[in-house]
Formats: C-alpha cells, sequence, structure tokens
C-alpha cells in the first residue's frame, strides 16, 4: 500500500514539473518575441531620427557654402575699394 502512495505521489510531482516547465517555455517564447517587436519598433525611431538629422547637416552644408560665397564677395568688393581709394589717393 505505502508503495502504491509513494509511486502515484511521484506520478503527480511529475506532472507538476511538467506544467511548469511548459509555463516557463512559453513565458520565455512570449518575453523572447515581446523584446523583439519592441527592438524592431525603437529601431525604426531611431532611423527616423538619424534620417531627420542627415537632412540638418545636408541644410547646414549648403548654408555654409552660401556664406562662403557671401564672404568671397565681400572680400572682392573689399578689394575693389582698396583699388578705388588707391586710384583716388584717399
Amino acid at each position: 500500500m505505502a508503495e502504491t502512495i509513494v509511486a502515484e505521489a511521484f506520478k503527480v510531482s511529475d506532472s507538476i514539473f511538467l506544467v511548469l516547465l511548459i509555463a516557463m517555455a512559453t513565458g520565455t517564447w512570449w518575453l523572447i518575441r515581446y523584446v523583439l517587436r519592441t527592438n524592431a519598433e525603437r529601431e525604426a525611431r531611431y532611423i527616423e531620427v538619424i534620417d531627420k538629422q542627415a537632412e540638418g547637416i545636408k541644410s547646414l552644408d549648403i548654408l555654409g557654402k552660401e556664406l562662403q560665397d557671401v564672404s568671397n564677395r565681400v572680400d572682392g568688393i573689399s578689394a575693389d575699394v582698396k583699388q578705388i581709394r588707391m586710384k583716388v589717393g584717399v
């Protein structure tokens, strides 16, 4: 009788551990899927931010070129004014 009770107890404990193992595997699978999904969303946001920053850098580059052109024009005008002053004697 005692052997039968012990054998039944082992069967029940094996079933409990099997259920716990399945629950743990399911939870781990769900957690992995959640992490991968949130990582993909975060990566999409990072790519969007990087694209916006690249557009900003391009506009700064264009602005720098325009400022360089203005600076060259001012230097040219300054040189012309110096030549005119030398001719006039001022």
